[in-house]
């Protein structure tokens, strides 16, 4: 809830450090590697963006936004290519 709060008041970096603290405390935290490869999208961190979707949907292989972070990995992948 700090990341998601600290996101919405736009301290991003702050955001950020939250979020890689939720994972590290617990690895299977699917919504925060979501939200952090959002964040990292938005960086044009491409690699680590893809790393972190790709994170979500295996823990969350039957999420409703499965599709759409489908896309987004395929975005950041052509876009870390160029």
């Amino acid at each position: 809830m700090l990341a998601r709060s600290y996101k919405r008041l736009g301290k991003l970096d702050q955001a950020k450090g939250e979020f890689r603290a939720a994972i590290q405390c617990d690895g299977n935290y699917a919504d925060a590697y979501y939200e952090l490869g959002c964040m990292l999208e938005s960086d044009k961190d491409y690699k680590s963006a893809v790393v972190s979707f790709e994170k979500y949907l295996e823990l969350k292989p039957d999420s409703s936004q499965r599709k759409l972070v489908t896309d987004r990995i395929q975005f950041c992948k052509g876009q870390a290519q160029e």
